[in-house]
């Protein structure tokens, strides 16, 4: 205890010792103090849990929808597909005139859908087919009333008659279009130029539609789904298959 107190009394007046070089508790405490203020601004490393969270994004499936049961029951086996094999929502939608229309012979499909959920089952040559590779926010068209004058004027100088610029032809991606009952009909997939509107179209749309029975105003689900190749030991099992959408009453049921 002197010779701590003399070693003291010699260094008066010169820089105070550090607290850490005392022995003892207070030693203890002084470091302990140090050490607490001086990682408080510290860094922790995280380290994640040891296991991987299985969840499906919310991109892929909307929140609550419920897939019917028959699609895997019935569907996927009656068209000779595997019953495991994914099924993704599209979009639920109300079937409009324009659906069902002689002049526009398409059934459009909500883009937030194609963007988010349908978009993500196609290979990039299968966007560029179906002209998705570059998505479009569809946008309404306003009709320009022209005045009467400026009429006449074109008319006159096409000799009286109008004349309708035509568009790109869309060709599309080609596809499988299904209905609740298992009918399929080969259809193809596109985006349209001019409106930025996914559409599914194709010979003899009209009376598919028409088969199936959909009417304006029915609440309709859109689901996909396609066979992915698989290869077991260098043997393919199971080539890829073209996409199928399936177009379905919201409350259709059926026994499996």
């Amino acid at each position: 205890m002197t010779t701590i107190v003399g070693t003291i009394d010699r260094l008066a007046g010169r820089k105070r010792p550090q607290a850490i070089a005392l022995p003892g508790q207070h030693a203890k405490r002084a470091t302990k103090k140090m050490n607490v203020s001086a990682n408080a601004g510290a860094l922790v490393p995280f380290m994640a849990p040891p296991y991987c969270i299985d969840a499906v994004p919310l991109a892929a499936v909307a929140p609550g929808r419920a897939e019917p049961s028959w699609i895997r029951a019935r569907l996927l086996r009656e068209l000779g597909f595997r019953a495991d094999m994914e099924v993704r929502f599209i979009a639920q939608k109300a079937v409009t005139n324009t659906d069902l229309d002689t002049q526009q012979s398409r059934f459009h499909i909500p883009n937030d859908g194609v963007q988010h959920r349908l978009s993500g089952m196609l290979s990039d040559a299968e966007l560029e087919a179906a002209n998705l590779l570059h998505l479009k926010a569809p946008w309404p068209r306003p009709r320009k009333r022209q005045p009467p004058a400026m009429i006449q004027a074109r008319q006159g100088e096409q000799g009286g008659k109008r004349t309708r610029q035509k568009g790109r032809d869309h060709v599309g991606l080609p596809m499988v279009l299904v209905d609740a009952r298992g009918r399929t009909k080969e259809m193809e997939l596109t985006q349209w130029d001019s409106s930025g509107s996914t559409v599914i179209h194709g010979g003899d749309y009209l009376e598919f539609m028409r088969q199936c029975g959909y009417e304006p105003e029915h609440v309709v689900e859109i689901w996909a789904f396609r066979e992915k190749p698989f290869r077991l030991f260098g043997v393919n099992m199971c080539a890829e298959s073209p996409l199928h959408v399936v177009i379905a009453y919201k409350e259709q049921q059926f026994a499996a």
